[in-house]
């Protein structure tokens, strides 16, 4: 998808579908322990392709800030592609994100910390119940 470049070129709109399917995952993300504009970065990335950090501050209605920490988290996790817009004048270069990998193979990476999260607490759970049973006794 084509990547806008300022407030009269927004980028594509979602359809109404794809804008309900887009929160519900954002929302299912965040029921699962995936922090909420993480979340959504990662979904408007996979709708909207390679944008630039303000075009996703404006699509994701986050401060600058919040999209900063978000695409470092998806970046720690080798999620997204970083991609350096050199304008050969000073200041820093420009950046746009994209995804690395498919969307599916994104969200196993946090579905695999959830189950494991779910593991931990299943364990905890069963260590209280023997541990219960010790003091009754």
């Amino acid at each position: 998808m084509a990547m806008a470049t300022d407030a009269s070129t927004a980028s594509p709109s979602l359809t109404g579908a794809s804008r309900v399917k887009s929160s519900e995952i954002i929302q299912l993300l965040s029921t699962i322990g995936v922090e909420a504009n993480t979340a959504t970065v990662m979904v408007y990335l996979h709708t909207q392709g390679p944008s630039k950090s303000s075009d996703l501050q404006k699509i994701c209605k986050l401060r600058q800030p919040d999209v900063s920490v978000a695409i470092n988290h998806l970046n720690r996790l080798n999620l997204i592609e970083v991609i350096v817009n050199s304008k050969g004048g000073r200041g820093r270069p420009a950046h746009t994100y994209k995804l690395a990998i498919e969307l599916n193979d994104a969200l196993k990476t946090f579905t695999e910390q959830a189950e494991t999260r779910l593991a931990v607490l299943k364990n905890h759970i069963s260590r209280v119940a023997q541990v219960t049973e010790i003091i009754e006794n």
